[in-house]
């Protein structure tokens, strides 16, 4: 019962991802931050929370917010600092959710 209680704490603390968005990307810059976004997007494979730092960030293309590498990313929260804008390109579709269970966006301007 104990190595299961482990295995199962360890698995918890595996899939929890946290990370900024100014460790891919720069705000306030007018570059499009899309492509950098999808890496990090990349990157989470079992979801977690995305902080997208104080600034503006463009997103010029489109980002799909289901990970590579052909994972399920069931939850995802995209979570702003208050001052935080995500500032679309008006002339398609900016974000591509799939199937997701559940995509969140906190405190986004």
């Amino acid at each position: 019962m104990k190595t299961l209680l482990f295995i199962l704490i360890l698995s918890i603390s595996v899939t929890a991802q946290s990370v900024k968005m100014s460790d891919y990307c720069i705000p306030n810059d007018g570059l499009d931050d899309g492509p950098c976004m999808q890496l990090l997007v990349d990157d989470f494979r079992y979801g977690g929370t995305i902080h997208v730092d104080v600034g503006t960030w463009d997103i010029k293309s489109q980002v799909s917010l289901v990970p590579g590498s052909g994972y399920a990313n069931n939850s995802l929260l995209i979570k702003g600092d208050k001052d935080s804008v995500i500032k679309p390109d008006t002339s398609g579709h900016t974000f591509y959710t799939g199937n997701n269970n559940q995509i969140t966006f906190q405190d986004i301007i």
